[in-house]
């Protein structure tokens, strides 16, 4: 019913709650009745003891109530934080927002992360390539050398099949010269063409001392840069009793073995180039089988476009700053407790105050005189 104490007794409780460091939400189908509570905690003038929500369509609403409301509180508190007048306060509340803003942060880069794992899982079959900074530029040179030692490997191997009696004796004779085969392979193609236009048809001619000397003079010119063994055998070739084809076909077979020997240095050569760009991206050659085989499985763009988004993924998740979750979170926890420690005290410090002020206060004591006064009058009567 009404007049029996119903606000006051509810008011005490929060208030006893609010001392205590508990928060407490106070709800209510009736506007009137969170108003009387309200009131009541109003005449204890405690700043921010308590957030008020009204009633903005209530019929009892008023400015006052406006006043009153938790938008307000919030706003006075504010300021107050500005005025540096809470003292203790200020410095855990900054704390707490610094930190929480730090979980924050730290939350959406897990998830951030949670992320670039999750799409550098759906690039998993890169995971054996992503040590090594390589690129297309880079195979494509491997590819390069790689297709032009199987272009020599397939002409060594067709001349070492049709020439097989003639490799063998041009092996004994030559095979342990040290010689540059290119420049080799230039004179005696010099010395065909020459021959060819000036050779007489028959050895008869080469009897002829103006003819033979000339000739020799020509060899002399055009295979200045033969090593000793060689010329030897090209003066063999040209000087003997065969016809002028037969000494031009065996000249030519002499020009192919350089170049048989020229060919199998190149893919020495080139061998040492692939391994030493293999080398210069520490990749080993199984490595590389498997970049072969994943290229000719997606195709070359797609496999360096991935890759290179696998190592941006990587970089991206090493420059994540990740805090401990549960280190930061107890430390809110301590920062909340701390807080709600000194309001704790800053509420029980204005209740008490008012305590005092009420049993200082002259008029005070006179009620309460009066009252104990009618209760032992009562105890009499009874």
């Amino acid at each position: 019913p009404p007049g029996t104490g119903k606000s006051q007794t509810i008011a005490n409780l929060l208030v006893h709650l609010a001392a205590t460091g508990k928060r407490v939400l106070f709800a209510s189908q009736k506007d009137q009745a969170i108003r009387g509570v309200k009131d009541k905690l109003k005449t204890l003038d405690i700043p921010f003891l308590y957030g008020y929500i009204p009633d903005k369509a209530s019929k009892l609403y008023t400015e006052d109530d406006e006043k009153d409301s938790a938008a307000n509180t919030l706003l006075a508190l504010n300021r107050e934080f500005q005025k540096g007048k809470v003292g203790d306060l200020k410095e855990p509340l900054a704390l707490l927002t610094n930190r929480s803003s730090i979980f924050v942060e730290n939350l959406n880069n897990e998830r951030s992360t949670y992320a670039l794992l999750e799409e550098r899982r759906n690039l998993s079959y890169l995971d054996s390539l992503h040590p090594y900074e390589i690129d297309g530029g880079w195979y494509s040179q491997c590819s390069l050398l790689e297709d032009t030692i199987v272009g020599l490997v397939t002409n060594v191997k067709k001349y070492e099949t049709a020439h097989e009696k003639f490799l063998k004796a041009a092996n004994k004779k030559f095979q342990n010269l040290e010689l540059d085969y290119q420049e080799t392979v230039d004179s005696i193609e010099s010395i065909y063409s020459y021959f060819k236009d000036n050779m007489p048809e028959r050895s008869s001619f080469l009897g002829s001392k103006v003819n033979g000397l000339k000739l020799r003079s020509a060899l002399k010119e055009h295979g200045r840069n033969l090593l000793q063994e060689i010329y030897v055998e090209v003066e063999r070739i040209l000087f003997s009793d065969n016809t002028k084809s037969a000494r031009l076909q065996l000249l030519d077979s002499l020009s192919d073995y350089f170049v048989y020997g020229s060919e199998l240095q190149a893919i020495a050569d080139s061998r040492n180039s692939l391994d030493e760009l293999l080398s210069s991206k520490e990749v080993a050659p199984a490595t590389y089988a498997l970049l072969k085989k994943l290229i000719t499985e997606y195709g070359k763009e797609k496999v360096f476009d991935d890759l290179s988004r696998y190592n941006e993924i990587c970089e991206q998740v090493d420059e994540m700053s990740l805090y401990s979750a549960n280190e930061l979170n107890r430390e809110i926890k301590d920062i909340r407790k701390f807080y709600r420690t000194n309001i704790t005290n800053y509420v029980r410090n204005r209740i008490l105050t008012r305590v005092n002020e009420a049993n200082n206060d002259k008029q005070t004591k006179a009620i309460l005189a009066q009252v104990a006064r009618s209760l032992t009058k009562s105890k009499k009567a009874n």
